[in-house]
């Protein structure tokens, strides 16, 4: 998957069901998204993203303007992932659709 995001060649949409990731490849994957310009839909349900990968997979969005769904319905995604995609939808205006439901986030965070 990170060589198809790197040369362009993803598919429209993807999942990551199967896929197992550590924080590791979520980051590796977040910074590969930046660049990408073929994926416009990304599901990454369930995958225990981390709070601190989920604020990277937000500053990815301010980089990419190609994506227009992202699925992380539940992660472990906390406050640093909240603001950072709380600073996301006020800047980019292509992304669509946001899911971030069954995560560890508050009112305040």
């Amino acid at each position: 998957m990170l060589l198809k995001l790197n040369s362009n060649a993803t598919p429209r949409d993807y999942s990551m069901a199967g896929v197992e990731l550590n924080s590791i490849t979520t980051a590796m994957l977040a910074r590969s998204m930046a660049i990408n310009k073929s994926l416009k839909c990304l599901t990454m349900t369930r995958k225990r993203i981390e709070d601190d990968n989920g604020a990277a997979l937000a500053s990815m969005l301010l980089i990419n303007d190609t994506v227009r769904k992202i699925e992380l319905e539940g992660n472990k995604l906390g406050q640093n992932s909240a603001r950072g995609f709380a600073h996301v939808l006020r800047l980019n205006k292509k992304l669509e659709y946001l899911d971030l439901e069954n995560n560890s986030l508050t009112c305040e965070g």
